[in-house]
């Protein structure tokens, strides 16, 4: 569907020009990273509530190119609803260690690095919390990340900078 989409919208195609007129498009998807995607995907112990949606996007870290990508569970519709292409949400937790660990990692921090994990107030009045307003002293980069804390990584951030 997303290769569709970047057709239509880059190429001026419409969807029945991509479809029958015998266009070949190459991409990066890796078959084999595919398929074990969609089989994790389907593995009711990883999503226990059947009606549980996700999306997931697998990425070559050095080319930028798309190796895998699901866009919900359930039957596949063509054409329908993606939600790893189409959804429009906040990316959450995901973003922290995109955004403030591997940037921190170059810059000499590691994974054993401390971080304090209570509650400090950033420029003036911005005050995060962690879920459920867990606190729990300094914590590691490793156990941060793990347990998804967000005051070690606002801390992190306003140290290294945006």
């Amino acid at each position: 569907d997303a290769v569709i989409d970047e057709a239509i919208s880059k190429y001026h195609l419409t969807e029945t020009e991509i479809m029958n007129r015998g266009y070949k498009i190459y991409t990066t998807l890796d078959q084999e990273d595919q398929k074990y995607l969609q089989e994790d995907y389907s593995n009711k112990y990883l999503f226990p509530v059947e009606d549980d949606q996700s999306a997931s996007i697998a990425l070559n870290a050095r080319t930028g190119g798309v190796l895998a990508v699901i866009g919900g569970r359930g039957k596949h519709v063509f054409r329908g609803f993606n939600r790893a292409i189409q959804a429009r949400r906040s990316p959450g937790s995901l973003i922290k260690p995109l955004v403030v660990y591997a940037p921190a990692l170059s810059r000499g921090y590691s994974s054993t690095s401390t971080f304090p994990n209570t509650p400090i107030t950033f420029s003036e009045n911005y005050r995060p919390t962690n879920a459920l307003g867990y606190e729990s002293g300094k914590v590691d980069m490793a156990t941060a990340i793990a347990d998804s804390y967000n005051i070690p990584a606002v801390y992190l951030l306003d140290k290294i900078g945006v």
